[in-house]
């Protein structure tokens, strides 16, 4: 299969990603460039309607270079291209490069969860029954609901706080001030307030016809009220009047998160597998080293 990695424009890559996942838009990657990462984007088949493609940070390990994807190869038509495809995506890079990567064949990590919102069809009918009820009270509360551009810093310093008191990882602030550079329309949150008073909010990011949930937090007013119901229930039918299709409400854990598991399980999201990364040991280049398209000398490999 013929692989291309010579660069396109942000518009091209924004249409083949569709609602492919986050780490696999334009933006994602000009994020990480902007933080200091090397960056190299594959096209799959024909470059300009490709089968598939990936994008994914370039590493040096001592005399080893590394391809880090950390979403595969996106499959444009559906269907899957496995790690075979990953693995011939790092042959054809100059040199000898190991792949880590989804579903790879030496694993180096467990197979996880992660919640996914279709947003089609009727959102509410959707709804599993205690969750829409939550939402009932919180509709009849007295909150009051905006969306505003970017996340507040109120926001983003009461999930730090909430982080570190529960102890689990998220993304820097500096990702998100790079994400937004990047992306300047693309971050949005949604807020809750009790008169003038904030009392919960969420953050979204939005790639294509996708968006991931960011980050979220809620005082003791907001869960009294609901009040993430509430807002998770606006940003859903929002983005689908949009012409989003999918909400990527990230990683689930039910033996050890069972409850925020029943939360985003209840918004109606489908539990996917996502698969254990792994390692393709370096292997020679299996696409002719002449051929047109398969390699540049101005790739970031150094």
């Amino acid at each position: 299969m013929r692989i291309t990695f010579d660069e396109c424009d942000c518009d091209s890559w924004t249409e083949w990603a569709g609602d492919a996942p986050l780490e696999q838009h334009w933006a994602y990657g000009a994020t990480a460039q902007r933080l200091g990462a090397r960056i190299v984007r594959a096209r799959l088949g024909p470059p300009s309607d490709p089968v598939g493609i990936a994008q994914g940070v370039v590493r040096r390990i001592g005399p080893l270079r590394v391809l880090w994807l950390p979403r595969g190869v996106f499959p444009r038509h559906g269907g899957e291209l496995g790690h075979e495809a990953a693995a011939a995506t790092g042959a054809a890079l100059p040199g000898l490069v190991a792949i880590l990567s989804p579903g790879a064949t030496v694993p180096l990590s467990a197979p996880r969860m992660r919640a996914i919102v279709g947003l089609h069809g009727d959102l509410r009918a959707g709804l599993g029954g205690k969750w829409r009820n939550a939402l009932r009270r919180a509709e009849r509360s007295d909150l009051a609901v905006e969306r505003v551009a970017g996340c507040p810093a109120w926001l983003r310093q009461g999930e730090a706080e909430q982080r570190r008191a529960r102890g689990y990882r998220a993304l820097p602030p500096e990702w998100l001030a790079a994400f937004r550079l990047a992306a300047p329309d693309a971050v949005e949150s949604w807020i809750a307030r009790r008169g003038a008073h904030p009392v919960a909010g969420m953050s979204f990011l939005r790639h294509g016809r996708g968006m991931t949930y960011h980050l979220g937090w809620s005082g003791r007013a907001g869960r009294a009220r609901n009040a993430h119901n509430l807002l998770l229930w606006h940003a859903m039918n929002d983005a689908a009047a949009r012409g989003t299709t999918m909400l990527d409400l990230g990683l689930v854990d039910p033996a050890r998160l069972p409850g925020l598991t029943r939360f985003k399980r209840g918004a109606r999201a489908r539990l996917v597998h996502d698969p254990a990364v792994g390692l393709v040991l370096p292997r020679r280049a299996a696409v002719q080293r002449g051929a047109r398209g398969a390699f540049l000398p101005a790739l970031p490999m150094e």
